[in-house]
């Protein structure tokens, strides 16, 4: 038998920064980035699973965690949801700025922005040409074809 599964069970200090990650399995499982704080600690950025909440960073706790590390995956923007810099960020956006891919991750009362092809904490350039996708899906491609496992916002 053949069983199609694309992620691998890691710990979070093994999966490498920018990819995206299932875990919390026990509260039905969270969708996230792996990403990078100061001095190289690792954190995941926190995708909401509904309209209400916002994109969040979950630093510590997470060590003893198993995760499901999806290292194929593909995130792909709705092009029909593309909207320019002037307009603000919206909650959950994918930015795209001098052909780098930003996101916002609330950590209490702040945000702090990451490179998500890095998992970096980076502010674009101010003077960079930017746009933002309100929409979003990260999936893998099974026989040429996209499968979603993770579509932003989730559906309400």
């Amino acid at each position: 038998m053949k069983i199609e599964f694309f992620g691998s069970a890691k710990r979070l200090d093994d999966i490498p920064l920018g990819e995206f990650v299932m875990f919390d399995f026990d509260r039905g499982g969270e969708f996230g980035f792996c990403v990078s704080i100061a001095d190289a600690k690792k954190a995941v950025i926190v995708l909401p699973k509904n309209t209400m909440d916002s994109v969040s960073l979950q630093v510590g706790g997470l060590t003893g965690d198993t995760f499901i590390y999806f290292d194929n995956s593909v995130l792909r923007p709705d092009f029909s949801s593309v909207m320019g810099a002037q307009t603000g960020s919206p909650r959950g956006a994918l930015m795209c700025a001098d052909g780098n891919y930003y996101m916002k991750a609330q950590e209490g009362a702040y945000y702090r922005t990451f490179n998500i092809q890095t998992g970096l904490a980076e502010d674009p350039k101010e003077t960079a040409n930017a746009f933002h996708f309100a929409r979003w899906k990260v999936g893998v491609t099974i026989d040429r074809k996209f499968e979603p496992i993770f579509c932003f916002p989730a559906a309400a």
